[in-house]
């Protein structure tokens, strides 16, 4: 017997059988040629020469030289007939027994339902099975999952070269990583919020995924893909690490989350124009952040964020808030010394159309303007300029708004003394004063600007005494006025009024009853009278009398041109009365007796104003009446039968009993 590397070499009569060391199986048969004598007594011996790598069989005779050529070629297929698949490997040849290996072990796996297992020894074979196959094996399984290790694991084995086919399995595996992500989100609600699920993790997967193969996926067809499947924070995860920084800010604005959208702005690799860009939408939705990211940005040109600057300033803010694009506009002019003259007209017109809060308690509501007005901001050479923005826009500005002392100092600053001092008279008397001191080296000049504040304070002191005569006058036209809206309403209330008269009510100057009815108390034309009741007045103190009796009693107390007036009302209605029983008895229409009408109505009036304008007794009638006697003259010879007179002669005396 014989040893080689993988066999036996075992002599048997004049035969020599090589057997396989691994599988113990008969390999060979060798047949010698011998000489007929020979081959009667047989091989004698077997040897080997081992530096050599030789064998030889003798026998008398002869000498027998076996050589062995590549005796290991076919041990990867003993070893894999014995399942001893990583020494199969070792002793595989070329691609295509590592091939046939690969697929022994996948279809065991596959066939054993380990798909994931089966999936990595597919991915490996490149030759004798092709991609399609593969994949259709696990779609038809239903085996996604393991469909996705399979792509993941043949990227690994791809050449770098084969980008096409990189691509394309990379573009697959993303749909199937979004697809999971879905299953696992209708199959467990709260996956999202719990960490340690399957959910987080294959989401972490996914990312890194993402991350290792940025350079091979199409940008396009992958947005688009996770558009569709609703993932907006891995799509804006993927923009990120593609550089689409303007699809990563827009999406933090949308989602009102400034200050992450400015943290991408901030980034080095970020293009400034993207600052500029969403510039608008930024300071509208957080002002204070968005001010403070620029100015901590450099190389930023604030020329660029004009617009921004002006829809923001066009809103409306609190009084007491904080203007961030003032803020920020003061940073730029004082502390980057910026000279653009866009920068310095936006700001001045900011301070312009600013009402601060404490300006309704005085009149400093220019403070800002003027120190803006007043700063020197030239750091050039010695004949630069003192300020950078447009003085003329200023002026038309501050006399739009209503800033006048800005507008006073602007003129001073043009070396308009005359508009300056004149315009100044309007506002405060002492800051003309200080602008005409402002001229030193024009006396002509000097003396017209003190001239016009003198005559300027003449006419202001008549204008002060005659508005205060006028408003005196207004205050008594008021007066009268809201005195006569009193009694026109006092009027108009006493129209509406009403009283009960009692059946028994009596009248105040005969005592009889006020309803009883009676021919005596008929009055001449322009009374009425319901049924057959007698005309009577009744006041609201509550004293009621005739008509008849009131003209009476008033006629009788009362002095003697008004009762001389009364009794010539009372006459002319009894006339016109008279005048018009006769007519009526003739042809005369209703038309021509309309005239009559209207004036027996306004005797009427005249009458009642002069008998009932207060109750007898009750008013100024009554009070009069106190300084009359008791007894008048035409009551003398009653007070005379009055007398007592003596009889002397009949006198006696009568003693009463003690």
């Amino acid at each position: 017997m014989a040893l080689s590397e993988f066999h036996f070499l075992l002599l048997l009569g004049n035969k020599v059988k090589v057997v396989n060391r691994i599988s113990e199986n008969i390999i060979e048969e060798l047949q010698f040629d011998q000489t007929s004598d020979s081959a009667s007594k047989g091989i004698i011996g077997l040897c080997s020469d081992a530096t050599a790598g030789l064998f030889y069989a003798y026998d008398q005779n002869s000498i027998f030289q076996v050589s062995i050529n590549d005796e290991g070629r076919d041990m990867w297929k003993v070893y894999l007939d014995m399942k001893e698949y990583a020494a199969a490997l070792a002793n595989c040849r070329d691609p295509f027994q590592k091939d046939q290996v690969y697929l022994v072990q996948a279809e065991a796996a596959f066939s054993s339902k380990d798909y994931f297992r089966a999936a990595s020894f597919y991915a490996k074979i490149n030759y004798i099975l092709s991609f399609e196959e593969v994949t259709l094996k696990f779609i038809s399984a239903g085996e996604q999952d393991a469909l996705r290790t399979f792509l993941l694991r043949k990227l690994d084995n791809l050449e770098k070269d084969d980008k096409c086919q990189i691509t394309m399995i990379s573009t697959w595996a993303t749909e199937l990583y979004l697809d999971k992500i879905n299953r696992l989100l209708l199959e467990d609600d709260s996956a999202l919020e719990n960490s340690n699920s399957e959910y987080q993790s294959i989401i972490r997967e996914f990312r890194a995924f993402l991350s290792d193969s940025k350079d091979v996926l199409d940008e396009t067809t992958t947005m688009k893909l996770l558009e569709s499947y609703g993932r907006v924070e891995e799509l804006v995860y993927f923009a990120s690490l593609k550089g689409q920084y303007d699809i990563v800010v827009h999406h933090y604005i949308q989602q009102g989350e400034a200050k992450k959208a400015l943290e991408v702005l901030q980034k080095p690799s970020v293009p400034v124009d993207l600052q500029y860009k969403f510039a608008p939408d930024l300071i509208a939705l957080d002002a204070y952040e968005t001010v403070e990211s620029w100015m901590t940005t450099k190389n930023l040109n604030p020329r660029k964020l004009i617009p921004a600057m002006m829809r923001y300033s066009s809103e409306p803010h609190a009084k007491n808030e904080t203007h961030e694009v003032i803020k920020y506009l003061e940073y730029c002019v004082h502390r980057l010394h910026n000279e653009d003259p866009g920068v310095h007209n936006l700001l001045l017109s900011l301070y312009a159309k600013q009402v601060e809060w404490f300006a309704l308690y005085t009149h400093e509501d220019d403070s800002a303007l003027l120190r803006f007005l007043q700063c020197k901001f030239g750091k050039g050479p010695e004949n630069g300029p003192e300020f950078f923005y447009d003085p003329k826009y200023a002026l038309r500005l501050c006399l739009k708004e209503k800033r006048m002392r800005a507008c006073v100092h602007i003129y001073s600053m043009m070396s308009m003394h005359e508009e300056a001092v004149a315009l100044a008279l309007q506002v405060d008397p002492e800051l003309a004063m200080a602008e005409a001191d402002k001229v030193e080296d024009d006396e002509d000049l000097r003396k017209k600007l003190w001239l016009m504040i003198a005559k300027h304070e003449a006419i202001c002191s008549s204008l002060e005494d005659y508005n205060k005569q006028i408003e005196q006058l207004k205050e008594e036209m008021n007066d009268a006025t809201h005195g006569a809206d009193n009694i026109r309403n006092d009027i108009s209330a006493l129209a509406q009024r009403c009283t009960v008269i009692d059946r028994d009510e009596e009248c105040g100057a005969c005592r009889r009853k006020i309803l009883t009815a009676g021919r005596e108390f008929s009055m001449g034309r322009g009374y009425s009278s319901v049924g057959q009741m007698a005309p009577f007045y009744v006041f609201p103190c509550g004293h009621a009398f005739h008509a008849q009796c009131l003209i009476a009693h008033v006629t009788r107390c009362t002095v003697e041109a008004h009762a001389e007036y009364i009794l010539d009302l009372q006459k002319q209605l009894t006339l016109i009365g008279t005048e018009t029983r006769r007519e009526s008895n003739g042809t005369l229409s209703s038309e021509e007796s309309i005239p009559s009408m209207t004036t027996v109505d306004k005797l009427r009036s005249q009458l009642d104003d002069a008998i009932a304008s207060e109750c007898p007794f009750c008013g100024d009638l009554m009070i009069r009446e106190i300084s009359l006697p008791f007894i008048l003259p035409e009551e003398e010879r009653h007070v005379v039968s009055w007398e007592i007179k003596l009889n002397v002669g009949s006198q006696r005396n009568i003693s009463l009993p003690a």
